[in-house]
């Protein structure tokens, strides 16, 4: 780490970080191409989605039966995909209707894999009701509702969050669940590592309220915020990611030294328990694991960069 860092974590903002130069994918020998970098369009819609908006409450009552290219994006970060429902379109057509049918999949997301039997319960009678009727346990911990219809999605949602659950995070390019044993083990680190599960979760979770606008408040009586950034970058509303969110999306684990049941090494960023007779003393940090790297690819490579958003981490820690 640079030098003017140490003890400085206010010299991660500002002129200082462009000028040291650091970010995602830079090798020795690469210039920073920041200022000259192609936007995809992705990230133009992420930009002008005021804060993950987008014209996602005007599609949700219109007649269609599918949400524009803007909303798919933006969908995704509310935790839900819209999806092509090819088993329908590869159906035999009696009728002489063509095109998509369109379906939508809701994913819940629970950090450190916890919920209660009465939660889950009401997932399983979502499925039965609103749903394809199968409701699928994911790798990393979530559960996906699948054949949900536009017309129900707001339903969905909401009814997740009546039982105390939720979907924000479960998707799109901002930290994913966070995973953990969920095992009800009474052994040392058990507790511990559920408890920082769901506190990492909370402390990344977009900051928006545009989820309980959208989701939460009643089509006839709440009222639609708009939210006005008096920063460029938008960190007065989302603190960790600003009005971009991230290029991709981040996972993360925690493990313990004797029990890697979530599979730790996949993850961006894993914290693995150190811990002496009975008692977590911290954390080895294991950054950069997935499934994804291709030798050949420098841009698949594991890097870090200093960030905005890292400084009131840097400020935070001890």
């Amino acid at each position: 780490m640079h030098d003017d860092y140490k003890g400085n974590p206010s010299a991660v903002d500002g002129e200082h970080t462009r000028e040291v130069g650091w970010r995602l994918g830079a090798r020795k020998g690469e210039s920073d191409m920041s200022d000259e970098r192609k936007v995809s369009p992705v990230e133009v819609v992420k930009e002008n989605s005021q804060f993950l908006r987008g014209p996602i409450g005007t599609e949700l009552t219109d007649a269609q039966s599918c949400f524009g290219k803007d909303s798919e994006v933006l969908l995704k970060f509310h935790g839900t995909y819209q999806q092509d429902d090819r088993d329908a379109r590869l159906a035999p057509k009696t009728d002489g209707a063509g095109g998509k049918s369109y379906i939508f999949m809701v994913r819940t997301k629970l950090p450190g894999g916890r919920l209660t039997s009465d939660q889950l319960l009401a997932e399983l009678d979502l499925a039965d009701e609103l749903g394809n009727t199968t409701l699928r346990c994911t790798t990393r911990q979530g559960l996906q509702l699948h054949g949900v219809v536009k017309a129900n999605l707001k339903r969905v949602i909401r009814r997740i969050n009546d039982v105390q659950l939720s979907t924000l995070g479960a998707c799109g390019d901002v930290n994913r669940n966070v995973m953990c044993c969920p095992a009800p083990y009474a052994r040392p680190g058990y507790a511990e590592t559920q408890r920082l599960a769901a506190e990492i979760a909370a402390h990344l979770a977009p900051r928006s309220t545009s989820y309980h606008d959208l989701w939460l408040t009643d089509v006839d009586t709440g009222e639609k915020q708009t939210v006005v950034s008096s920063d460029p970058d938008g960190y007065d509303v989302e603190p960790i990611y600003g009005r971009h969110y991230l290029p991709r999306k981040f996972k993360m684990a925690i493990g313990l030294p004797e029990d890697n049941c979530v599979d730790i090494y996949t993850n961006d960023l894993g914290f693995l328990t150190v811990h002496r007779e009975g008692r977590i003393l911290g954390y080895n940090l294991l950054p950069g694991g997935g499934q994804g790297l291709t030798p050949a690819a420098k841009k698949t490579f594991a890097a870090l960069e200093p960030c905005r958003s890292c400084s009131s981490l840097l400020a935070s820690s001890p």
